[in-house]
């Protein structure tokens, strides 16, 4: 480890806290530290998410600077009070939380420190395909055979509320502001981590970005030029004026041509916010200066910009415009304050504006494509989890393995030894704290400098409703029992009982800790116990983790020990305990490996709003139909499985669908889920020939503007020896509008995948080639002879004239 001194000069000028390592439940299994001086790792991981509370989308907090590892299974971080477990009194309550596994590995010096990632991610697929655990003594960890089992229950539809056809829609609405634009940090509070990732938003201080860019004038974003990625801030924060914060006012722009002539129409604003903390919207109409038409009142305890967030929690609200309030031919103008002022946390977080016409008989088919827009957005926030290459031979660790050394347990006054031959665990008796964590030599892992009572522990944050006040808590138990000891497990526990005669001050919790070593395992694992009783004091609980603090001199800073070549990790083989679900983020650790490059943006190609798109653009054709496989070519193992695409043979199971006609797609009506195979490949038309296919696309265009161009955008997933030829309202014109030539080698289909190389199109389709009412696009893959060669569609988009 460098000096402090030395220490001090290389983070001179940058920023890092706990909140810049959040992670959202669905997306933290496995986290920890690496030391690059003894090449060890220490790894918390989390085999389900059942125990957390909040859902998948909840953040919480993974790691602190110091290093510090932690397992959070609840919070108010990113949600505020909403996520706050409360008991009336006398309210009867009971819950498990975890068990958590903590893992530890290492490699030799000789060796990259970083294949002890690879090897606790391994682990970490290892846990998760165990669970539910089978030796957890507790009675109130339900094994396999007591818990519940799949139930069927169809399709449920989910529609989004929609009153008529988009008017304009800023924004992206998947519950983020991720795709707003996100400000470059300021140069003396930089995290080098962040420079150049998706999630910039974690940079230090970006809410005063927003005064240097509208340092007078407040942000407009006209609908018919402006562009949601460059020109809408990332959250409509205060402006920094003098040592106080003023209130912003926001201001859309846009044209109607034409508003509905009827007294009683509305037109409909829809204002999602991805985050609120103490805000205040207030919504005016065409007059910035009167009284606000809208107001949500004062909302939101999420702090999410403060703690380098994009979302927190949910809100939707719905605003009944009348149209006698907008201008037929002119500019209208939709207001937007931020009232609530003095502080800059104080703000909205937007996921999407929409402003919807009135509805008319021609709608059905924009609810449509609403509902698939969302359905849409459903399928991309799926998680999958994927195997890394075995690292067992060189890693030590990899739990589950054979080991000569039977489990023992040593017992003092005042200390309990757990000791399988890999891992040595020592607790205070009867508290129940971690105050060694012996591994590969190193005598204790942990901070051995802290008080033996400040190096690991279970702790909760707590209050009693009629007294405004929080107690942190850390759990100190008063009775300590041996609930299992054989040579291959044992289990002990730390108990914590709750009696009236504790009054106010006490904590009204039951909570039994316990931990288990197992034989031949490169860790521990330690869940808990959690009961209210019926009579007993009302009781709100904040949060409740395991806190690891590692030693200063072995893991710096987020990296792996070169010296001994030792990692310590958290791995949490369930999520059932955490609270906020598994987008939920949270704290994991601090600094990675970097490289620095100057700052690279990506604009997507866009020349006009869409009109409609099929697909989600993600480079892959996974959201696409993909049918079951013939019985006699089935692979057990992909029954019921999101990666379905690799049963075999499911090219000829176009023809089955498909036996003569080819696949229409009507926009507004068709779901692309079920509706959009997911290749266009050839008919086979008997057992040795296979033909060209040509696919439809149809869809209605209220007002074309004829002088003007439309844009086809065609996105491939993969290709192969094919050639897609576009017709437009004509298939049986010679030559095709636009032609991909020959393209692809990819054989993504022959080897069952999902995508292989991505191919981009562009078409130009002139106003005058389209009808107002109904149009049909044609797409001809005109290449036959074999089974495989087709393309796979990530999404096709078609743009209207910008």
């Amino acid at each position: 480890m460098n000096s402090p001194a030395v220490q001090l000069y290389q983070w001179a000028g940058h920023v890092d806290d706990k909140y810049q390592y959040s992670s959202d439940n669905k997306d933290c299994r496995v986290h920890g530290w690496i030391s690059t001086k003894l090449h060890t790792g220490f790894w918390v991981i989390t085999p389900s998410n059942e125990f957390k509370m909040g859902g998948p989308v909840k953040q919480d907090l993974t790691s602190h600077a110091g290093p510090i590892s932690l397992s959070m299974f609840f919070s108010t971080h990113y949600a505020g009070v909403t996520s706050v477990i409360s008991f009336g009194e006398g309210e009867t309550w009971k819950k498990v939380f975890g068990p958590v596994f903590i893992y530890v590995n290492s490699v030799s010096r000789s060796e990259d420190p970083l294949k002890l990632w690879a090897d606790a991610k391994e682990q970490m697929f290892i846990e998760t395909q165990s669970w539910p655990y089978d030796f957890p003594a507790s009675a109130d960890f339900l094994p396999a055979e007591q818990r519940g089992g799949e139930i069927k229950i169809g399709h449920i539809t989910f529609e989004p509320p929609r009153i008529g056809p988009t008017v304009w829609e800023i924004g992206i609405p998947d519950r983020t502001a991720a795709e707003f634009f996100v400000p470059d940090p300021n140069p003396g509070l930089m995290n080098q981590l962040y420079l150049d990732q998706a999630d910039k938003f974690r940079q230090y201080g970006l809410w005063d970005s927003y005064t240097n860019l509208y340092p007078d004038h407040d942000l407009v974003y006209t609908v018919e030029t402006c562009n949601y990625q460059t020109d809408w801030f990332f959250a409509q924060v205060n402006r920094k004026t003098g040592k106080t914060y003023k209130p912003t006012t926001w201001t859309i722009k846009f044209n109607l041509t034409n508003v509905v002539n009827d007294s009683s129409a509305s037109y409909t604003l829809r204002i999602a916010l991805a985050s609120a903390t103490d805000a205040e919207l207030q919504v005016r109409i065409n007059d910035a200066s009167k009284a606000p038409f809208f107001s949500t009142g004062l909302i939101g305890k999420d702090n999410t910009v403060a703690r380098h967030g994009i979302h927190g929690f949910y809100w939707l609200f719905t605003v009944n415009i009348p149209a006698s309030m907008l201008f037929a031919g002119s500019t209208n103008a939709i207001y937007l304050t931020q009232s609530r002022a003095w502080i800059p946390w104080r703000n909205v977080m937007y996921d999407c504006l929409r402003l919807e016409a009135p509805y008319t008989n021609n709608t059905d088919m924009d609810k449509a494509r609403s509902r698939l827009m969302l359905l849409g957005w459903l399928a991309i926030h799926c998680v999958s989890f994927f195997l890394v290459d075995s690292v067992a031979d060189n890693v030590t660790g990899n739990s589950r393995k054979c080991s000569s050394s039977s489990v023992k347990l040593r017992i003092s006054h005042d200390h309990v030894v757990m000791d399988n031959g890999i891992v040595k665990l020592e607790l205070t008796k009867p508290s129940g704290l971690i105050s060694g964590i012996s591994y590969g030599g190193v005598n204790n892992v942990l901070e051995y400098k802290n008080k033996e009572t400040q190096r690991g522990y279970w702790d909760i944050v707590w209050s009693r409703p009629e007294i405004n006040q929080s107690n942190f808590d850390m759990l100190h138990s008063t009775s300590f029992k041996v609930i299992s000891l054989t040579k291959e497990q044992l289990e002990v526990s730390f108990n914590i009982t709750w009696n009236v005669s504790l009054g106010v001050s006490g904590l009204p919790l039951n909570i039994d800790k316990r931990f288990i070593m197992l034989r031949g395992v490169s860790g521990f694992y330690s869940y808990a116990i959690f009961e209210h009783k019926k009579g007993w004091p009302d009781l709100n609980i904040d949060e409740a983790r395991i806190a690891f603090k590692l030693d200063k001199n072995i893991y710096v800073h987020g990296w792996i020990s070169s010296n001994r070549h030792i990692g310590f990790w958290v791995i949490t083989p369930s999520d059932e305990f955490r609270a906020g679900g598994p987008v939920k983020p949270d704290l994991t650790s601090h600094a990675g490996e970097e490289t620095q490059i100057h700052e690279l943006v990506y604009n997507p190609p866009r020349n006009g709003p869409t009109l409609w798109e099929i697909g989600i653009p993600d480079r892959t054709a996974s959201e696409f139909y993909i049918p079951d496989p013939a019985p006699e070519f089935m692979n057990n193992l992909y029954i019921k499985h999101p990666e379905k695409f690799r049963q075999y043979g499911l090219w000829d199971r176009y023809t089955d669908l498909y036996p003569t006609d080819d696949l229409k797609y009507l926009v507004g009506v068709s779901d692309f889920r079920k509706d959009w195979f997911f290749a266009h490949v050839n008919r086979k038309a008997d057992k040795k020939k296979y033909m060209p296919t040509t696919w439809q696309i149809s869809f209605y265009v209220k007002n074309v503007v004829r002088n003007e161009n439309y844009t086809l955008r065609l996105a491939l997933a993969s290709a192969t020896l094919a050639e897609i030829q576009v017709r437009v309202n004509d298939p049986n014109k010679k030559q095709p509008h636009f032609t991909t030539g020959r393209i692809g080698k990819d054989n993504a289909i022959a080897r069952h995948g999902n995508h292989g190389r991505h191919w981009l199109y562009s078409v130009n389709v002139m106003g005058s080639q389209l009808v107002n009412g109904n149009n049909t696009i044609y797409l001809k893959q005109a290449r036959g002879g074999s089974p495989f060669t087709g393309v796979m569609y990530d999404y096709i988009r078609l743009e209207g004239p910008s």
